[in-house]
């Protein structure tokens, strides 16, 4: 599951599951991802950032039955934390 063509299946699921959307928070809008169950995380808070990576790595480990540092070096890369 380490190859470059799985790894970018998994950015393109990502991409399109996943997009990052703009939020309308306190009259300004935020950078964000929604996930399924409507929550959303901001990208430019570091908590936020956190519970996502990891409701994220847990996709993607569910998902494509990868191992964690396959998932979390797809989502940082994702997330352009690279």
């Amino acid at each position: 599951m380490n190859n470059e063509l799985d790894k970018k299946l998994m950015i393109k699921f990502l991409e399109r599951s996943y997009p990052v959307s703009r939020i309308k928070l306190n009259h300004h809008f935020k950078r964000a991802i929604v996930l399924d169950n409507g929550s959303f995380f901001l990208l430019n808070d570091s908590n936020h950032i956190d519970k996502l990576k990891f409701n994220l790595i847990d996709i993607l480990k569910k998902v494509f039955n990868c191992d964690e540092p396959t998932s979390r070096a797809v989502l940082d890369n994702f997330l352009r934390l690279t």
